[in-house]
């Protein structure tokens, strides 16, 4: 395999190891590929007129936003997905839906990107009843066996919490035990750290373990990074299966 740049986040040492990063690199030969099973096909991906219904902070950088698709009916697509919204001056971003499927509406939690042309330009300029077009549902996702989720920081343009929000939300007793590893900066930037608890009801075995880089002296949580919190805990992890998102830095 190839890529066109040099992959940020690949250590050489990695890259000698034989990992690599599927989502940029280029096959030079021939590849074997499993698709999804037939109960897990998704809706195709369509294009639809919405319309901001509002926008909010959530926290200092990280803002909801509710969309209403008044022609769309009720949305097909499965937790985890994600949709590409465009509003104004031709730019467009992914966000992961922050949302459980339901009829003509979907919510974004959205990071701010210091600078950002869109995040930082845009939405906070958006208001209710302003037009924008989005295409949905974009992306694939599956949930195996037991699902430690470590979220850090962000993931694109959307948060670290809302990959876990709308899967936990819809899979209830279906999904089997769950272990959400949140790691921030500081107590201000866990910004659902009191709703997420609640989700433990409606979950078989759920347990939330937010950890701080940056705390200061009042927080009386796990301290460091993230992953080394969830290795400590979890040790061999041969069994789960673990989903990750992040920011860059």
């Amino acid at each position: 395999m190839r890529y066109d740049e040099e992959p940020f986040g690949l250590a050489p040492d990695e890259a000698a190891a034989g990992y690599a990063l599927a989502c940029q690199a280029q096959p030079l030969g021939d590849l074997v590929i499993s698709t999804a099973r037939d109960d897990e096909a998704c809706a195709e991906p369509a294009r639809h007129r919405a319309v901001v219904r509002a926008v909010r902070p959530l926290s200092a950088d990280v803002l909801h936003v509710e969309l209403e698709l008044p022609e769309a009916g009720t949305l097909d697509y499965r937790p985890g997905q994600y949709l590409k919204l465009a509003a104004g001056d031709g730019l467009a971003r992914s966000f992961s839906m922050a949302s459980v499927p339901r009829e003509g509406r979907v919510d974004l939690h959205v990071r701010r990107i210091p600078g950002g042309a869109f995040t930082d330009g845009i939405l906070p300029r958006l208001k209710a009843g302003d037009p924008v077009d989005v295409e949905l549902p974009l992306g694939t996702f599956s949930i195996a066996r037991r699902l430690p989720a470590i979220a850090d920081g962000c993931h694109r343009y959307g948060t670290g919490a809302d990959q876990g929000d709308p899967r936990i939300a819809d899979g209830r007793s279906r999904l089997p035990p769950v272990s959400l590893y949140w790691g921030m900066r500081q107590p201000e930037d866990l910004y659902l750290h009191a709703d997420i608890p609640t989700w433990g009801e409606r979950l078989y075995d759920f347990q939330y373990v937010p950890v701080l880089s940056r705390a200061g002296d009042g927080w009386q949580g796990r301290r460091g990074y993230v992953h080394d919190a969830a290795l400590a805990d979890l040790g061999d992890l041969s069994e789960h299966a673990i989903y990750l998102c992040g920011s860059r830095t």
